[in-house]
């Protein structure tokens, strides 16, 4: 991420006195198409890639969504970009929508890549959904919250959270004018006013993005033709299947280990773990550093982390597991950290010094942490609420993790002022205005009966600590409809449009399959599926330049520095 002025907002005009309700889409306001570019910030794509941009005055308030106060302003912003169809496809292209979780700007290197492959033939599309980036950002303007000099930068400081409620209900009043489905709406309402008289597929990557397609599916919007999850979080489906953050330490563990697991079946890893598995090393490690918190080992991952040893262990080894290149780091860290000789002790003293680095790179402004964290409390809290010691506890016994879903504890009692006995014990939330959260609605609880004209496609990977496998699963088992369809990489993490690579192809398997979906308009029948018999094999071995630049050696497993400072 790199720090950057959110963009200007285009100003919608008053439509109105005390309602936000429109008759046609075409009373809306919109301020006509822009060239722009293609990508956002400087440096992510190497080449000129041209498109067009607008942004478009929608209702804050959706009728049956929320209710819209006299005081309160009746229109926002959502701003939308597109890469259009060129050439003889340009009039009646196919309409291809790419939502990120974030800013849109996380998807416009797939936008360029997408549209590149079907050689210009489609529209591609993607929008800041309501609440960030340079849509109506969800902020704290007047408080001074979510900046660099607040207390917790671009994260909302518990201290912050009151004087940010009553500015927030000030300003818009019922923030169910930001949920998930008041996003869909803008889609739902955006579609009409953009059509060209072609199908529409909607794309959509990680958890709030995967929530909003979904209730897209619960609302079955006319046009289109086909939905893609990736990497998604499961809201249609039974409540004991249904993604909770709460479950994010436990799974992101459970995820861990079964990459640990697969060490014994290549010899690159296996052949370093001959007396016991990795699995069982990492946890004799973690034993011993409970043991005896002042060994060698012990003190020097507790400098670094600055957290008691298995702790700052834990959370360093959930930071390498969430993707490669780095997850290939972990077992011989593991390896060295338990043999703790004189030779390893000073390999991961480069390591940890290297890894904990400060890289510099600023929060990026297009973000709204607030927006995100009130979209993931009020659509994914279990009921009952897990205590913070329940969760500290839970946390102690997992090999990796990365956050500590217990530290949000006292922020979610803040937001949402949950009168429960797990926020008893906390006064955060005791402050006179509407909590930063908003009610599950009716859609919460709903199934989604797909339309007959559309088709879904599902990608997950069995590597992805962030979005457990199991719930792309549960989310195919729940579709009410035959036109449906799974797709597995057994060795992906996160964004299968981002780590699926095969061969030499510039794109990734999972783009492929976009691809041939958008191609077919959503006939998995004639889904092309052929790259997944070219994936490459699973390789555990550290890449060089991990190598190199994290350990400063060659072989990190058994190499050691000479006294020249070079590799022996």
């Amino acid at each position: 991420m790199h720090l950057h002025h959110a963009l200007s907002i285009v100003a919608a005009g008053l439509i109105g006195q005390t309602s936000a309700v429109y008759n046609t889409s075409s009373e809306l306001p919109l301020n006509g198409w822009h060239a722009c570019s293609a990508y956002t910030f400087a440096g992510e794509g190497q080449e000129e890639y041209r498109a067009q941009c607008l942004t478009v005055g929608v209702p804050l308030c959706y009728t049956d969504v929320c209710k819209l106060l006299p005081n309160v302003y009746p229109t926002i912003n959502v701003f939308v970009k597109m890469l259009p169809a060129t050439g003889a496809y340009a009039d009646h292209a196919t309409n291809v929508w790419m939502f990120a979780s974030g800013a849109s700007s996380e998807a416009e290197a797939s936008m360029v890549t997408l549209h590149k492959r079907l050689n210009g033939s489609v529209n591609v599309l993607t929008m800041d959904l309501r609440g960030t980036g340079r849509s109506s950002r969800l902020d704290c303007v007047s408080s001074q919250a979510m900046t660099s000099g607040s207390p917790s930068g671009a994260d909302i400081d518990l201290t912050e959270v009151a004087a940010c409620a009553r500015e927030l209900q000030n300003k818009y009043g019922d923030l169910a004018s930001f949920s998930v489905t008041s996003a869909a709406m803008d889609v739902v309402t955006l579609l009409p006013m953009l059509a060209n008289g072609a199908s529409n597929i909607m794309y959509g990557r990680s958890l709030t993005a995967t929530l909003m397609i979904q209730r897209l599916m619960q609302m079955n919007p006319l046009g289109v033709t086909g939905y893609v999850l990736d990497s998604p979080a499961a809201s249609v489906v039974p409540l004991d299947k249904k993604t909770y953050w709460v479950k994010g330490d436990v799974e992101f563990n459970e995820v861990s280990e079964h990459f640990l697991e697969l060490c014994s079946e290549y010899t690159e890893c296996s052949s370093h773990f001959k007396t016991d598995t990795l699995p069982t090393t990492l946890h004799d490690v973690m034993s011993k550093f409970d043991k005896d918190p002042n060994s060698t080992c012990a003190t020097l991952v507790r400098n670094f982390t600055e957290d008691e040893p298995s702790s700052g262990l834990r959370r360093t080894l959930g930071g390498l597991a969430r993707g490669p290149p780095m997850r290939s780091a972990i077992p011989p860290v593991i390896y060295r950290l338990n043999r703790c000789e004189p030779s390893d002790v000073e390999i991961l003293t480069h390591f940890f010094t290297i890894i904990t680095q400060d890289g510099g790179i600023a929060d990026d402004a297009l973000i709204s942490n607030l927006f995100y964290q009130m979209n993931i409390f009020s659509e994914m809290s279990p009921n009952p609420m897990p205590t913070y010691a329940e969760l500290e506890a839970q946390h102690k016994n997992l090999s990796i993790s990365y956050l500590g879903m217990y530290d949000s504890i006292p922020l979610y009692c803040a937001y949402t002022k949950d009168p429960s006995p797990v926020c008893k014990e906390y006064t955060f939330g005791n402050y006179e205005a509407n909590p930063i959260a908003y009610s599950k609605d009716h859609f919460w609880n709903e199934a989604a009966v797909v339309s007959s004209e559309a088709s879904v496609l599902l990608l997950s990977g069995k590597l992805d600590v962030q979005a457990h496998h199991k719930y792309s699963e549960y989310i195919y088992e729940a579709l009410e409809t035959s036109k449906k369809e799974l797709v597995v990489f057994d060795f992906s993490g996160h964004v299968t449009l981002e780590d699926t690579a095969f061969g030499e192809s510039e794109t990734s398997c999972a783009m492929e399959l976009l691809a041939s979906f958008v191609s077919c308009n959503g006939d998995l029948a004639r889904l092309d599926k052929s790259c997944m018999a070219k994936m490459p094999a699973f390789d555990m071995t550290v890449p060089a330049h991990i190598a190199e630049n994290c350990f400063g050696i060659t072989d990190v497993y058994d190499g050691t520095v000479t006294t020249s400072g070079t590799p022996a």
